[in-house]
């Protein structure tokens, strides 16, 4: 849609209106897609819904749409809004780059599962009632 817009931003000058195959090849320019991918009938239904909004309107008899002046001041407070406020906020706000992982992702490891096990079962025998359940674990598993 956004390509849309400034299409129809950029068509709105026309002194007699425009059509939807200028719309679709104006958006086909700005997107680099084909013609299979945007076409006319794809670029009507935009239109329709955009007409909807009061942003354009479809002249009489024929197959081509003129702006209107409050539509067309609205989409171009929402592309400058979002080209010059929204994506320069979006891009600091975002850090320069990306964090770096965990040097082990792994959560355990085989050097530090048997003091795992260990501190579960030295836990469960302890024989302690606490409210808090903690587990008490020796320095190495081997010193038992």
């Amino acid at each position: 849609m956004r390509q849309v817009v400034e299409a129809l931003i950029a068509l709105s000058p026309s002194p007699n209106g425009f059509t939807a195959s200028d719309v679709a090849a104006r958006v086909r320019a700005l997107s680099k897609q084909s013609p299979s991918q945007y076409g006319p009938r794809h670029a009507a239904y935009d239109l329709k819904n955009s007409a909807a909004n009061r942003s354009f309107a479809a002249s009489a008899h024929t197959r081509r749409y003129e702006p209107l002046p409050t539509g067309l001041r609205a989409m171009t407070a929402l592309l400058v809004l979002r080209n010059k406020a929204i994506k320069p906020l979006l891009a600091a706000a975002q850090p320069l780059r990306p964090p770096r992982g965990a040097h082990n992702p792994n959560r355990s490891t085989p050097t530090t599962m048997p003091s795992e096990l260990q501190c579960k079962a030295s836990s469960m025998n302890s024989g302690l009632l606490l409210d808090d359940p903690q587990s008490f674990c020796r320095a190495s598993p081997r010193s038992a």
